[in-house]
């Protein structure tokens, strides 16, 4: 919770199919004094983004998307529907992505039994939806000034999950960060005090089975022109 206090936080989807609309219906855990609890923007947000990749990949994005599915985030105050003052300023990574993995969950769950086989070719494995880097603060003797540095190449190259059709895209990166891409080398280089040393697929990280999901990455960077850096990893 932000706070030292090591504890889980459970959450939970049930996925209703009724006819031609279908409902969403959470449940969380009593929202906490920390940065985790999500909006109902977050939840929709979230919830759309799984939607869209896993289920609507053939359809033009427009108001009319949302019209069949129906959301009920629960009572008011738990972490799926938090109220003031709760702090959310990271409920759309910290339980948002959980949301994200939950809905990839129960419409697996859901096409695996449609008579359509193009429907349940849409089972898939959950996405890794992690983030993977560092926040590093510092003095930059070249330009003299103090700087913060954030690799954002590190967060988008993860493998994503396998399909009952073919193996997982290898550098899927966060499926609730749809358009996100990886900036060129020489954008991150000429954006901070490092260097890139590789950007590289890391065999066999897919895992193992008749489809595999995709592979990852490793990413190497040096800092230089610089004395040091200090920081959290992520």
């Amino acid at each position: 919770d932000g706070h030292g206090v090591a504890q889980l936080l459970p959450l939970s989807c049930r996925f209703v199919v009724a006819g031609d609309e279908a409902t969403f219906a959470f449940e969380g855990h009593e929202q906490i004094d920390a940065f985790v609890n999500a909006t109902p923007a977050v939840m929709l947000g979230q919830s759309m983004t799984t939607l869209l990749c896993q289920l609507l990949y053939d359809v033009p994005v427009n108001a009319g998307v949302w019209r069949p599915f129906h959301f009920d985030f629960g009572v008011p105050g738990t972490i799926v529907n938090p109220r003031e003052p709760a702090p959310t300023t990271q409920g759309h990574m910290e339980t948002g992505m959980r949301v994200n993995k939950l809905v990839a969950d129960v419409v697996s769950q859901a096409v695996s039994l449609a008579d359509d086989p193009v429907l349940r070719s849409r089972v898939a494995g959950q996405p890794g939806n992690g983030a993977t880097s560092a926040a590093l603060a510092g003095y930059d003797e070249r330009r003299n000034r103090p700087i913060v540095l954030f690799p954002m190449s590190p967060p988008h190259m993860q493998g994503g999950g396998a399909q009952t059709t073919n193996d997982g895209l290898d550098t899927y990166g966060a499926q609730c960060s749809l358009g996100n891409g990886v900036p060129a080398v020489e954008i991150e280089e000429s954006t901070g005090p490092v260097m890139i040393l590789w950007r590289r697929i890391l065999p066999n990280s897919g895992g193992a089975g008749i489809y595999r999901g995709g592979q990852g990455t490793e990413v190497a960077l040096a800092i230089w022109g610089i004395s040091s850096m200090r920081g959290p990893t992520l």
